[in-house]
């Protein structure tokens, strides 16, 4: 009886839990207005005071690798809606399909077997002009739906940014390196 309890417990948990997941999104979504794209915000002078920028991307299965593809390519989206917003070009490469591949499998009875193929390399597919600008880029917001398979991201950007990162890279001094040896490694 006691294990029979459990059970239903731990069933309603994980489908309470997933419930949750998806209203988050859901309001994440409410609150961009839209699925994707670019949210400038101005202040009182008409002068830029932010930019939101969402972006979604989609995974098969919610395994951890498929979530982080799915994350690099929202956060790449993101940004390259930002280049838009300010008339830059940005070559975003084939990301997806040079990290991902899907492959769908049908029978002769229509049953349908979908396979995905990952492919273990760093692309660095993205490249502009704006290169300031896109370093600005802070990840503000993120949701993963795991029972309708997608991610959604805000990214946001302030013209202040900019500056402060300026500001904070002037006051780093760059190192020639270092060497941690132990006293004891001469002696093997």
């Amino acid at each position: 009886m006691k294990i029979i309890g459990k059970s239903f417990i731990a069933v309603a948990m994980l489908s309470a839990s997933s419930a949750t997941f998806a209203q988050a999104c859901a309001e994440m979504e409410a609150e961009a207005g839209a699925i994707s794209g670019v949210v400038p915000k101005f202040d009182e002078a008409g002068q830029l005071e932010s930019v939101s920028m969402y972006a979604d991307a989609t995974f098969i299965v919610p395994k951890r690798s498929l979530i982080r593809t799915a994350r690099e390519e929202a956060e790449l989206r993101a940004k390259a809606a930002l280049s838009q917003f300010f008339k830059e070009e940005v070559s975003r490469g084939t990301l997806v399909e040079s990290l991902t591949e899907q492959v769908e499998l049908t029978d002769g009875k229509g049953n349908t077997e979908a396979q995905v193929l990952e492919i273990k390399r760093a692309v660095d597919s993205m490249s502009s002009s704006t290169a300031a600008v896109i370093s600005g880029i802070i990840k503000l917001d993120e949701c993963v739906d795991i029972e309708q398979k997608y991610l959604l991201v805000r990214m946001g950007w302030k013209p202040s940014y900019i500056k402060e990162k300026a500001a904070e890279q002037s006051k780093v001094t760059e190192s020639k390196g270092y060497r941690k040896k132990s006293s004891l490694a001469d002696e093997f």
